[in-house]
């Protein structure tokens, strides 16, 4: 009787079983071909993304998983070109970026200074170390920077404030005794980064074509000067110059990056071809 009892109990635990595991076979069924639908119609990453949620859901769906693997460097082969596609586009489109703006700038060569740099040719400040003025510049590394120059009497400067078209952006402030700031018989100087500085260059970007008020900032004052639209349009240009070299530099290393993982792709493809496992 007892015998009997536990069989009664277990044959719903069976059917069960065996109703789940029909059900689960057609679920990743299902999900193998609309891989294959995908695939078909160059929904590469649509493809990539019901690849993994199949191994996720049904780990012991071995033989159906199995043909996905086999389907999965294909749709990466087609992802990864229309990776490279955009890629190119966006190289394209830099490019065009700094071949607008090469042609404003001079690069200065002088062994006499720490780095040489790149300016625009409007914005050369000839007697910048004994004036009141700005000169924004861009490193050989491309990185975007201020030099500032304040006559008078020595405000401690460390940093700077530009406002135009109602807004305003402040560097970051240069701590006292840092050697980015200093004075001398020709006045203050201070040196800020593209960390310093960014934030300046993405508000000149945007007032392009604006004057603007400069204020020169400092733990006992301030001082103020205007700058020409000639004079935003000149920060803004080297931001966007120096931006647009980087964007460029990264857009080549994941274009390189994407061609390697293309060919790796087409390798697998061809070890899965029929001539190859002849």
């Amino acid at each position: 009787m007892k015998l009997y009892r536990s069989a009664i109990i277990l044959l719903p635990a069976l059917a069960c079983f065996t109703a789940c595991g029909v059900k689960s076979s057609s679920e990743a069924e299902t999900m193998l071909s609309s891989i294959q639908s995908d695939i078909a119609a160059g929904h590469f990453q649509q493809a990539i993304a019901t690849m993994d949620s199949l191994d996720r859901r049904f780990p012991n769906e071995t033989a159906i998983r199995a043909e996905a693997i086999k389907l999965r460097p294909s749709a990466i082969e087609g992802a990864t070109i229309a990776e490279i596609a955009s890629a190119d586009s966006a190289i394209a489109a830099t490019n065009k970026t700094i071949d607008s703006l090469a042609g404003e700038f001079t690069h200065i060569v002088n062994p006499a200074l720490v780095e040489n740099y790149h300016v625009i040719k409007s914005c050369k400040k000839p007697a910048l170390m004994t004036s009141t003025a700005i000169e924004p510049r861009v490193d050989e590394d491309y990185n975007f920077y201020i030099v500032a120059s304040l006559q008078g009497k020595n405000i401690g400067l460390n940093s700077l404030t530009l406002t135009s078209g109602g807004l305003s952006a402040t560097t970051n402030v240069i701590p006292e005794g840092d050697e980015r700031s200093f004075a001398s018989a020709l006045g203050q100087k201070a040196v800020f980064s593209e960390i310093d500085a960014e934030e300046l260059g993405i508000l000149a970007t945007k007032n392009k074509g604006n004057s603007a008020t400069l204020t020169f900032n400092g733990r006992l004052g301030s001082k103020q000067i205007t700058l020409s639209p000639s004079e935003v349009n000149g920060i803004a240009d080297s931001y966007t110059f120096a931006k647009a070299h980087k964007t460029l530099l990264l857009a080549k290393i994941r274009r390189e990056k994407l061609e390697r993982q293309l060919q790796i792709a087409r390798n697998q493809i061809a070890n899965m071809s029929p001539q190859s496992q002849e």
